[in-house]
């Protein structure tokens, strides 16, 4: 205490200690209290990160339903289209000369051929 000015007041040395017992407590308090909102923050910034990742997962997976029913939906379509023109095609075929004949021709093959298919299972079972 290298100057005492008139008027200051110095309160005794217990009172003095206290005062800054109570100071530091106030100190420790307030650093506490940022410390805690600080981890209470990032605890809230890690959920935060959680749950986007979540829905992003899920928009993402989303998506890839979407564009395989879209892919299969083309197949299907590409598939029924090829068919359809097979079949414009065989009809106009048949429409032509010896064209029935033909076709006629072709089914009796197939029966001869599904007709031994047959008779070579039953001899194999037996």
């Amino acid at each position: 205490m290298c100057c005492v000015f008139p008027g200051d007041i110095m309160p005794p040395n217990g009172v003095r200690v206290a005062m800054e017992m109570q100071a530091e407590a106030e100190r420790k308090k307030r650093a506490q209290i940022l410390e805690s909102e600080g981890e209470r923050q990032a605890h809230i910034n890690i959920a935060d990160g959680k749950k986007s990742s979540v829905i992003l997962e899920s928009e993402a997976a989303k998506m890839d339903q979407v564009n395989r029913a879209s892919g299969e939906a083309e197949a299907i379509l590409a598939r029924a289209q090829a068919t359809a023109r097979g079949l414009a095609m065989l009809s106009q075929s048949l429409k032509e000369t010896g064209g029935v004949e033909a076709a006629s021709l072709r089914v009796a093959e197939q029966y001869i051929q599904a007709f031994g298919n047959i008779a070579k299972e039953k001899k194999n079972r037996v």
